[in-house]
């Protein structure tokens, strides 16, 4: 990789990892917050909300922003087109939204659900106004604007749910930090971008007529990726009721949650990086076995560690009502470390223009999920659900080398395993070593989660630095403590 492009990259994953790092430690906190003052079932009627809104969001700009970014440059018409074409989505969407929520309240047989939909679709009024000039700056690997604005998002959606909740708002605690933190991160892209990009008053079609193939396979791999992501939500909260899919969407929100928080500070610094270097294998094959370490070597740990501190971690935190969620958050914790696996798959696609693949591949897990999960619910409720998003990420993971990797990267078996393994390794040692601690040592829950916790770090730490040589130079250089070569693309 050039020098420039290198510093772009290592500069733009340093802005997200930042901006990430707040908004899970923030989101974290504020569950822990919320979880004491809030009832299970207030959790499962917002996870409802937000599994309805992802649904609606995904058809918000057509696919198309990908498209910018993978395709050419973004000339002043394109863009206009782009923009407006956001705007007028976001409005007939939420029209759409109002109109609908009594009908979606009862499918989902949740009569609570109709009020509150309207509320949390305003975001749709929100978002689009700055989401064209977040793609043009991530086309650019301009990542600290979208950074700063997600930090200060982040703060006032947690102030303002904590607030709220406070004051009695009940589950209205929750919409109003969802819309606060859209409203603040979206203010200062779209002024900023207003200034340096306005968009003409004029919307033609035929400007986006190249990118809406693209943007169709995208969109589809998006509604078929929230399917796959939160069909077991959706039928929880269907079939077994807010309060169980309360507490089936607290070990959502401590595992698959920081899983979609974490991975984009990668991701979204990978797909503009692997479609410059799209042509030119060798270099996209390091850098993308070079992002599933750097993955790993975050994930494997986190979710591991998580799965042996679960019993201690969640009535410590949360409060001993919510002692039902840790056999939810170990399960999870597992299919967390199977998606981590298979998360970088969609930007490789992507950025080699082969978002027909990537819809594929998401059609079929949705028509193997959907009969596990619904098995899983009707045998095992919760529990049931979880243990079988578990059994099916192991079965996808052996299938997405053949089908996926092997057919852009070509033969790269060893790569691709060692890639894995080796973060997977370090992982491991670390859990063996916090799982055997309190047969050795018998502390106060708290102390043994705050021994336990410092245990894995030093031990983590110890091993991953002969495992993981190459990470710990790549992070050393990502905190510009020094300078060289690295094992970069």
């Amino acid at each position: 990789m050039s020098e420039p492009l290198r510093s772009q990259a290592l500069a733009g994953t340093r802005w997200t990892a930042l901006a990430t790092a707040l908004g899970t430690g923030l989101q974290l906190l504020q569950v822990a917050v919320l979880a004491r003052l809030l009832a299970p079932a207030d959790f499962g009627l917002m996870a409802l909300v937000l599994v309805v809104l992802g649904f609606v969001q995904s058809y918000a700009d057509l696919g198309l922003s990908q498209a910018l970014i993978a395709h050419g440059p973004v000339r002043p018409a394109r863009f206009a087109a782009f923009f407006w074409l956001n705007i007028i989505l976001g409005i007939g969407l939420f029209a759409a939204l109002c109109a609908l929520a009594p009908l979606l309240a009862a499918l989902l047989r949740t009569p609570d659900l109709a009020p509150l939909l309207p509320w949390a679709g305003a975001s749709l009024l929100i978002l689009p106004w700055g989401q064209g000039f977040q793609t043009l700056l991530q086309k650019d690997l301009r990542f600290k604007p979208i950074a700063q604005a997600e930090m200060a998002g982040s703060v006032a959606g947690a102030l303002v749910a904590v607030t709220s909740a406070l004051a009695g708002a009940g589950v209205y605690a929750l919409i109003w930090g969802q819309l606060a933190n859209a409203l603040v991160r979206t203010a200062p892209i779209a002024v900023q971008g207003w200034r340096q990009h306005a968009p003409a008053l004029h919307l033609s079609l035929a400007e986006l007529r190249g990118d809406l193939r693209f943007g169709t396979y995208q969109m589809g791999e998006r509604t078929l990726g929230l399917i796959n992501a939160r069909l077991d939500q959706l039928l929880i909260g269907a079939v077994l009721g807010p309060e169980t899919l309360g507490y089936y969407n607290l070990a959502w929100q401590m595992t698959l949650q920081p899983l979609a928080r974490l991975n984009p500070v990668v991701m979204r610094v990978a797909f503009p990086l692997f479609a410059r270097i799209q042509n030119e294998q060798p270099r996209l094959r390091r850098g993308y076995f070079q992002a599933q370490r750097l993955l790993g070597a975050v994930n494997f740990p986190l979710f591991l560690g998580l799965a042996v501190l679960a019993p201690v971690f969640v009535p410590t935190v949360f409060g001993s009502r919510w002692a039902p969620a840790v056999e939810l958050v170990q399960l999870l914790a597992g299919v967390a470390v199977f998606r981590a696996i298979g998360n970088p798959v969609g930007a490789l696609l992507l950025s080699q223009g082969r978002a027909g693949l990537g819809f594929a591949a998401n059609l079929a897990i949705s028509l193997l999920q959907v009969p596990a999960v619904v098995a899983g619910a009707h045998f095992g409720g919760a529990t049931g659900v979880a243990a079988a998003l578990l059994a099916l990420q192991a079965g996808f993971f052996g299938l997405a080398y053949p089908v996926l990797i092997r057919p852009v990267l070509g033969p790269c078996a060893p790569a691709y395993l060692g890639s894995i393994g080796r973060p997977l390794l370090a992982a491991a040692i670390m859990a063996a070593a916090m799982a055997l601690l309190p047969v050795l040592v018998t502390l106060a829950p708290p102390g043994q989660l705050a021994v336990s916790a410092g245990v894995g770090v030093v031990v983590y730490a110890l091993v991953s630095r002969g495992l993981l040589p190459g990470e710990w130079a790549l992070l050393g250089q990502w905190l510009g403590r020094r300078r060289g070569s690295g094992h970069g693309v």
